[in-house]
């Protein structure tokens, strides 16, 4: 809230949300850069705030230049703004807390990027609650850790997910 003039009558009569405010840094040299090449091609250089900037405004670049490099403050504030890319790029780098919740709200990405993260009983729920996307998961990306993971639950599966799985590891599959 702006501080009051000293012996002024007249108050603010407006105010403005904090989500609202955007925040401003200086980018010094880099500021002649266009963002993605300042973060790829400087990305060891940037300071704690540009670091957080870009986060904040280009997380898929800043994820993937700091690799792992990136700090935990971070990866929590990729969370809070991007769940989905911090679940696709920093995965390795989330807390065990941090994955539990974004299986809530993310269900998809976190079984995509994440399911070697997910404790048994939260896998377990996943496949029970969201089947279908365990089956796309299994069918169209065959690079993920999806498969692995549900060979843990051995017979404990959906009966749809469990053929799914059957059918891909099968030969020919």
């Amino acid at each position: 809230m702006p501080q009051p003039i000293p012996h002024d009558s007249i108050r603010p009569t407006e105010t403005i949300e904090a989500f609202k405010l955007v925040r401003v840094i200086g980018l010094g040299r880099l500021a002649g850069l266009e963002a993605r090449t300042a973060i790829k091609e400087h990305a060891g250089e940037l300071t704690r705030e540009q670091r957080l900037f870009f986060i904040e405004k280009f997380p898929f670049v800043t994820l993937q230049a700091l690799g792992d490099r990136v700090t935990a403050e971070e990866v929590a504030l990729c969370v809070q703004l991007h769940p989905s890319i911090a679940l696709n790029l920093a995965a390795a780098h989330l807390t065990a807390d941090q994955i539990e919740l974004l299986a809530e709200s993310h269900s998809f990405d976190a079984l995509l990027h994440a399911s070697h993260r997910l404790d048994v009983e939260t896998l377990r729920r996943l496949t029970t609650v969201h089947p279908g996307e365990c089956i796309v998961i299994l069918e169209r990306h065959p690079e993920s850790r999806l498969r692995q993971s549900l060979r843990a639950l051995h017979g404990d599966l959906n009966p749809n997910v469990a053929r799914t799985l059957a059918t891909i590891l099968s030969p020919g599959g």
